[in-house]
């Protein structure tokens, strides 16, 4: 066993602890099955899995399906925005770039609803939005991606349509 790492078996599961936070992160705190913390990117599993889930089923929009008419109510985006397709969202081909909007921009790499909305509409950052002359710096696998924290946070407000959540407009 590792120092400072522990475990406990609940049935048929383990559960293995250490340190939740460090001496740098105000001071160490065990990891317990109940401790609070910020998942990150792991996030994008469970997403990927529920828009895969809602996107195979009959007779709905596929993989291959533009996101144009699943935004929320209200946004309007131009034509390369809406033709992105769920599938570039997920495998982070879709060119969605926010590294080059201006610090202290409406939108400048926020996750909430407005800075989404402010950065898939506002016509001054919809030139960023689909940065595909950058994605030929990043070839994973012989693909061009460009990494994006914010096609994938788009999911929030797409997931729930796809599922026939009616929308609430947003504030």
């Amino acid at each position: 066993m590792l120092a400072g790492v522990g475990s406990s078996t609940l049935g048929f599961a383990t559960i293995s602890g250490g340190e939740a936070r460090s001496a740098s992160d105000n001071g160490p705190q065990p990891f317990a099955a109940a401790t609070k913390f910020g998942s990150a990117s792991l996030a994008k599993v469970f997403t990927a899995l529920a828009a895969i889930q809602l996107l195979t089923k009959p007779g709905g929009p596929t993989v291959t399906s533009p996101i144009g008419q699943w935004l929320p109510a209200g946004w309007t985006a131009n034509a390369e925005v809406s033709d992105i397709r769920f599938a570039e969202l997920l495998s982070l081909t879709s060119g969605v770039d926010d590294s080059q909007v201006p610090p202290g921009y409406p939108g400048a790499n926020g996750q909430d609803y407005g800075s989404l909305k402010t950065f898939f509409t506002d016509p001054n950052l919809q030139l960023q939005a689909r940065a595909k002359d950058k994605m030929n710096e990043h070839i994973i696998g012989g693909r061009p991606v460009l990494y994006s924290n914010t096609g994938f946070a788009l999911f929030r407000l797409l997931i729930p349509r796809l599922a026939g959540v009616p929308d609430d407009a947003g504030p």
